[in-house]
């Protein structure tokens, strides 16, 4: 994987020009002008994992179950495939903020002015139950989390959800910016790209 992958457990403006008053011709040095307020930066989409699953820059990808198995995450030739593996109680993908994994000091970024998860799965055989959750920096890991139950078919499907759903993580300080949630003893097959937030 060309990325890395980490084993665990993102003024208004007015101008006036003012006439000589003297004349009743004007002319684009001499009229009286109101410039109109300069337009806002548009929000572009943050792309978190791209269609090819590259991870964006200053990010990083966790995987695990509740008995430590790392090992079932792979980049496919159309993104990420997750491989859960049968016996686990549960199990997690997830992409954060490179930097300090402990609750406490764990980094954070601004995500405020977005206002819509969206993201691309299938399964393997279609049927296949995962929830999709987001988190902020002061979050615990005990799995009480707001999270969206979806199911696959075995065609790419895009799904959105509203940021402000979500609601146990503060969008200003978001530590992770996607999870995929499994849960159960039955292990399933399914893949992932195109994870972005919308403004």
């Amino acid at each position: 994987m060309k990325h890395a992958v980490t084993f665990l457990a993102f003024a208004l403006l007015f101008g006036c020009c003012s006439g000589n008053g003297s004349s009743s011709t004007t002319s684009p040095s001499s009229s009286s002008t109101s410039t109109p307020p300069v337009t806002p930066p548009t929000v572009q989409p943050f792309v978190v994992l791209d269609a090819a699953g590259m991870l964006a820059s200053g990010l990083d990808l966790f995987v695990n179950t509740d008995r430590g198995r790392t090992e079932w995450l792979n980049q496919v030739a159309d993104g990420m495939h997750g491989g859960y593996p049968p016996g686990q109680q549960w199990g997690f993908v997830g992409a954060v903020l490179l930097g300090s994994t402990t609750l406490g000091s764990r980094p954070s970024r601004d995500m405020s002015a977005y206002k819509t998860l969206q993201l691309q799965l299938k399964g393997e055989v279609g049927g296949e139950p995962v929830e999709i959750g987001i988190k902020d920096n002061t979050d615990p890991d005990d799995g009480s989390e707001t999270k969206k139950l979806v199911t696959l078919t075995t065609d790419w499907q895009t799904k959105s959800f509203a940021l402000a759903d979500f609601q146990t993580a503060d969008l200003k300080r978001i530590y992770l910016f996607v999870e995929i949630v499994f849960s159960g003893t039955t292990g399933r097959s399914i893949y992932f790209r195109d994870v972005r937030y919308l403004p």
